[in-house]
């Protein structure tokens, strides 16, 4: 019998590709280099993304020995692929021995023996290894799944020696168990998302191909059209590269770039799949999302979830997406083909019919923007007109307004004037996309034909429009006599009263009558009702919205900014889109007015990003505008302030909105005063004042008077100032905050006509306005135009603590201006002067605010240190150190010494302890003279502690102290308690010192805060559920998820308050997260009140699901 020998060893599988002429990508290059630091590197995605090309391109960019093995399907067999994987050992560690092989049969292979044999492998390896070395296997997607060469590379992993590397690459998740080394941060993935060319890399892929640069529009339209996928961005230069030119000076013109990706398709993915799966992608490529359970239900199938699985494992351009896996999308290409394949083969008839079907079924699901676009498709033009006047308030912000209006174009104009709703909807489209007047035209058309058709919810709806359109051109006592009108009128929509009721509240707030807005607001309280229904949440966060308007008004910004956080918090869990804007932008007002400029100009972004995807450009935009513009200026950026103040002046001009181009007048006021042009600032001020003439806007009056009095106070003329004010005395006193303003004018004013007593007296109700409302900040700001009447005050006993805090609190520059104003020599009272002056802080030390939950950042006043200023890595482990044990006192020395120089010689270590002490002065203070002490590194003989001053913070043992409070204030006072623990949840942005997770003495510190994060999550569960807070209790569920998502009990609570919200789609969906953490993760079976809960929750038994698919198989 003739014995068999082992198959040779082809030495073309052992080399790598040659890629000495494909574009550097230096971007991938960087992030995979980093292998060296790591056990293994994943390459994963389609075909044609250039996996194999990047792993090439890795080897020569690394001080590492290479070993590349080509694996197919001849690799499936143990013996071969060891003798493979011995041979590219050799060729990489020549000195490597020879005699391994005997020991590897031809056929057949004890586990047992495989085992030993590479553990002989890995410790041979490891006694010759001088140097890295990596191991790279390409197209492991051959490998089938549960072959011994997959055990062979999972125990490589496990146990290969430090110098060992893996890169694995493939079209499919390779069939390993990675999560241990992941959590380790021993893994590079890199799939898609990263392999995908971005601008740069085509414009160097077009130079390298065709020798010159392509049109800008051409580079960009390969960009956007290919999804920077390789394969077809290759085919879009071929066709260049082939094109044809009448000319020799002409510009090529592409020649069929569509066909040839389309065959590109064809032939490497769409003709390998089996009948019944092209079927099912040509048929599902009319989805904009592709959903199992929609495609079993539209086609009659029961194998959806299966082909996607298999076509998302395969990486054949298809992806999931959203929550878990149960939606799915093409790539577009690959849509964009599979529509061409449908329009070829099936019928248009049976292609209207597929839309119909589609649309149904979307709209039973509520999912009205689907349902239309399905519909549109169909050309069914009764069914779009059907749904379109059928819908609400929620339903028209759930879609995108640009859409809207495209499906209502879509309609014949006949259709449109015979029904009061569509001429409706075309108002209010018309009114969101700035045609103010338009939609005032239009209401009144749809509220002739409602009244034609006797229809009295279209009347009533049309009344509050044209209401709402007199506020917008700021005629709001019209419009507020409107809405009053409407009050108890029966409407359908649950949302129609509440809506009336936060216009009212709104309305009230900005003519100053904020007693009507409280009132109204309690009304509007029993409207929602303690009755369980879905809106509920968008209906009380609508309320609140349109009532921090109330506390804005009345200069309650403290107030008016908690509700504007817990407003923007809701509506963007409840993914309510186009309140996003206003929302916005009231959070940016309120920052500017507490001094959070920085803070307001983020709002303010975020509203003009969201109101730009909703397609908004009304008057919500011109407000934005105004607000960053405010904010531009409260951050000193002037010259941004005036460009966003023009646009929104504009606008407002466009819309003949009074009430925004007054305030933007005061702007354009308050930016001239800071530049000194005082005559200018009290121009603008006048116009603003003559715009809003009998219009009744009391406060927005009140603002400009006072821009007014300072405008002419700094021109020398105080009697007029003083005039104005008292003429305008009752639009002023409806702010806290203008008050507290006039009574700081009025004090300069006697001041100016030497009426001493008048003005301490007014001094004294500014201070005790300042300290009421805390506007100190506003009134440091001021110190130099006011020094003398507070020297008097102090030196008279007049409030003298509270001018002395703010003297602690007051910013460098504004102690230095009014210093210089105090040592005047030719100033008054000079005695009263030097008094003020002794109690100066020695220097204006500001309060120190540091972050250690999340990301590190340190603020001293309102200085945000940058991140490279702590390059030092030594310097700020002690400084971290010393903030997080701030609380215990002074910290020895020697246990400084041992944290940054562990084991090393104490002596040696001392100067390199003051070279950290040194910088750490520097980056704090780094205008500190040499021989001055520290503010804020203290020393105590050989111990060294931190000072943070008044008014500075430690996030993390505030965090500390808020758990502790609500623990002992549980068993007293639930509310409390609740409150407490909000606060705590509020400071925790993320693990101790989270860039820092490798750093063993942060180990027991981070993990007793998390524990303590996620006993406060629990905690404000069970509070907010016993006060029925059902919205709020999904927000810190899933907040709890994302810190342990396979806490078991987070889901339980999701699953009760979407269902006691109505909200029956996300039972499910909370549910099948559920599964797949506990089931699918972990392995284990989910517990029985779970399963009991949502069978009861949805109507499922156990006949419609085994109880095997609710527990490991």
């Amino acid at each position: 019998m003739k014995m068999k020998t082992p198959s040779p060893i082809l030495l073309p599988k052992l080399t790598p590709p040659d890629v000495s002429r494909a574009v550097a990508r230096p971007r991938l290059v960087a992030l995979i280099e980093k292998i060296l630091e790591k056990k293994l590197a994943l390459i994963v995605a389609g075909p044609g993304y250039g996996k194999t090309t990047l792993a090439a391109q890795l080897l020569p960019n690394v001080r590492a020995g290479r070993v590349w093995i080509s694996m197919d399907q001849v690799e499936q067999d143990f013996p071969v692929f060891m003798r493979y994987l011995l041979t590219g050992v050799r060729q990489a560690c020549p000195h490597f021995p020879q005699d391994l092989e005997k020991t590897i049969p031809i056929h057949g292979f004890a586990k047992i023996h495989r085992e030993e044999l590479l553990m002989g492998l890995l410790q041979h390896l490891e006694s010759i290894l001088e140097g890295h070395v990596v191991l790279s296997l390409d197209d492991c997607h051959t490998v089938p799944s549960g072959s011994d060469i997959w055990k062979t590379i999972q125990f490589l992993i496990d146990h290969m020696p430090p110098l060992l590397h893996v890169v694995l690459i493939g079209r499919k998740e390779p069939a390993l168990k990675l999560s241990r080394h992941r959590s380790l941060g021993q893994v590079i993935d890199i799939g898609e998302a990263e392999l995908g060319f971005n601008y740069e890399e085509v414009r160097a892929v077009a130079n390298a191909f065709l020798g010159h640069d392509l049109p800008e529009e051409t580079m960009q339209e390969i960009v956007v059209s290919t999804g920077g996928w390789a394969a077809p961005i290759l085919l879009h230069l071929h066709t260049w590269k082939g094109a044809k030119r009448k000319n020799a000076g002409d510009r090529p013109i592409p020649l069929l770039t569509r066909n040839h990706v389309f065959q590109y398709l064809e032939e490497n993915i769409f003709e390998d799949q089996p009948a019944r799966v092209r079927d099912f992608m040509i048929r599902t490529s009319v989805l904009r999302e592709i959903r199992p359970d929609l495609c079993d239900r539209v086609f009659d199938w029961e194998d959806s979830k299966k082909i996607l699985e298999g076509l998302c494992a395969d990486h054949l351009l298809t992806f999931p997406y959203g929550e878990g896996p149960t939606h799915y999308r093409y790539h577009h290409l690959l849509q964009e083909f599979l529509k061409a394949r449908l329009d070829r083969t099936v019928g248009p008839e049976e292609r209207r019919s597929m839309h119909e079907a589609i649309a149904r079924t979307l709209e039973k699901e509520g999912n009205i923007q689907g349902a239309l676009e399905h519909f549109l498709a169909a050309r069914n033009m009764d069914h779009i007109s059907r749904v379109l006047s059928g819908m609400g308030m929620k339903e028209v912000i759930a879609c995108p307004l640009p859409f809207l209006s495209r499906v209502l174009g879509e309609l014949p104009p006949d259709l449109v004037h015979g029904s009061g709703h569509l001429l409706y909807l075309q108002a209010k489209l018309r009114s969101l996309n700035g045609g103010v007047r338009m939609a005032i035209s239009g209401f009144q058309a749809a509220l002739e034909r409602f009244r034609t058709d006797g229809d009295g919810p279209g009347i009533t709806v049309c009344l509050k429009d044209l209401g709402f359109h007199h506020y917008l051109t700021g005629d709001v006592i019209r419009a507020k006599d409107q809405m009053e009108a409407l009050i108890g009128s029966p409407h359908p929509d649950p949302f129609f009263p509440a809506e009336v009721h936060g216009y009212l509240i709104l309305f009230y707030s900005i003519l100053g009558l904020v007693e009507d807005a409280d009132v109204h607001y309690t009304s509007a309280g029993r409207v929602v009702g303690d009755q369980e229904r879905p809106g509920k949440g968008l209906l009380s966060a609508w309320l609140d919205l349109c009532y921090s308007n109330r506390f804005q008004s009345s200069g309650d910004f403290q107030q008016a900014a908690l509700l504007n956080e817990k407003t923007l918090h809701t509506f963007q869990h409840l993914d309510a889109g186009p309140f996003l804007p206003l929302a916005n932008f009231q959070a940016a007002l309120t920052s500017y007015y507490l001094h959070r400029a920085q803070e307001g100009l983020s709002y303010a972004e975020n509203g003009l990003k969201s109101a730009k995807e909703h397609g908004i450009y009304d008057h919500q935009y011109a407000w934005l505008l105004y607000a960053r513009g405010l904010n531009r200026f409260g951050t000193g950026d002037l010259d941004h302030a005036r460009l966003d103040a023009r646009e929104a002046l504009r606008i407002f001009h466009n819309h003949d909105n009074a009430w925004g181009q007054a305030s933007v007048y005061q702007l354009d006021s308050m930016m001239h005063r800071r530049a000194g042009r005082h005559v200018e600032a009290e121009k603008t001020a006048r116009n603003g004042l003559s715009i809003l003439k009998n219009l009744g806007l009391i406060v927005t009056e009140g603002a400009l008077v006072l821009a007014l009095a300072e405008a002419l106070l700094n021109r020398n003329s105080p009697e007029e100032a003083l005039s104005f004010l008292d003429d305008y005395r009752p639009q002023i006193e409806i702010s806290a905050y203008h008050r507290f303003w006039s009574h700081l004018l009025y004090s300069r004013g006697y001041a100016a006509l030497e009426n001493p007593d008048a003005a301490l007296q007014q001094m004294k109700a500014c201070l005790e306005s300042a300290e009421a409302n805390r506007f100190h900040p506003w009134l440091s700001k001021e110190l130099g135009l006011i020094a003398q009447t507070l020297a008097a005050c102090h030196a008279r006993g007049i409030k003298r603590p509270s001018i002395e805090r703010l003297l602690q609190q007051a910013e460098p520059e504004d102690l230095e201006s009014l210093r210089n104003r105090l040592v005047d020599p030719a100033a008054p009272s000079g005695h009263k002067i030097h008094a003020l002056v002794d109690i100066f802080p020695e220097k204006g030390i500001h309060p120190l605010k540091i972050r250690l939950l999340g990301p590190f950042q340190v603020t001293i006043g309102n200085r945000e240190i940058p991140s490279d200023f702590w390059r030092n890595a030594k310097a700020a482990r002690i400084f971290k150190y010393l903030a997080l044990h701030q609380d215990h006192g002074a910290i020895s020395r020697d246990v400084l010494l041992e944290l940054a120089w562990p084991r090393e010689d104490a002596a040696r270590s001392r100067g390199r302890f003051h070279v950290a002490l040194h910088f750490l002065r520097r980056v704090l203070e780094p205008n500190l003279k040499r021989g001055i002490p520290s503010s804020y590194i203290l020393r105590q003989d050989d111990s060294y502690g931190l000072r943070i001053g008044e008014g500075g913070n430690i996030d993390c043992l505030e965090f500390l102290k808020h758990t502790d409070q609500a623990e002992r204030e549980e068993k007293t006072d639930k509310k409390k308690a609740l409150e407490r623990y909000l606060q705590a949840e509020y400071l925790y942005k993320g693990p101790l010192l989270e860039e820092d997770r490798y750093e063993e003495w942060l180990i027991e510190d981070r993990e007793r805060i998390e524990r303590k994060y996620l006993f406060a999550v629990s905690r404000i569960l069970d509070l907010l559920q016993a006060e029925r807070r059902w919205d709020a209790c999904i927000q810190y569920a899933e907040k709890l998820l994302t810190i342990d998502k396979y806490e078991e009990a987070a889901y339980v609570i999701l699953m009760k308050c979407h269902a006691l919200l109505g909200n029956g789609s996300h039972v499910i969906k909370t549910f099948e997260r559920c599964r797949a953490a506990i089931i699918d993760d972990l392995g284990l079976p989910l517990q029985q009140d779970t399963l009991s809960l949502y069978r009861n929750l949805t109507g499922n038994t156990t006949k419609q699901k085994s109880p095997s698919q609710f527990s490991p198989t």
